[in-house]
């Protein structure tokens, strides 16, 4: 997710306010300290433009 969001040129505020998580949240996120539930990878995935099966093969 890191490396999706970074290549689009977004900085993880950016990308908060984008889907409207908290930045510690996202933080946890990337670094695989929290779970998200499927509402959450969705929002994900249409903030990066991308399919949210994309996000868990990664």
């Amino acid at each position: 997710m890191r490396e999706l969001r970074e290549g689009q040129g977004l900085s993880k505020s950016e990308f908060c306010l984008m889907i409207d998580l908290s930045r510690p949240y996202l933080n946890a996120i990337e670094s695989g300290d929290a779970n998200i539930t499927l509402r959450q990878l969705a929002r994900i995935a249409a903030g990066l433009a991308v399919d949210p099966e994309d996000l868990i093969r990664r």
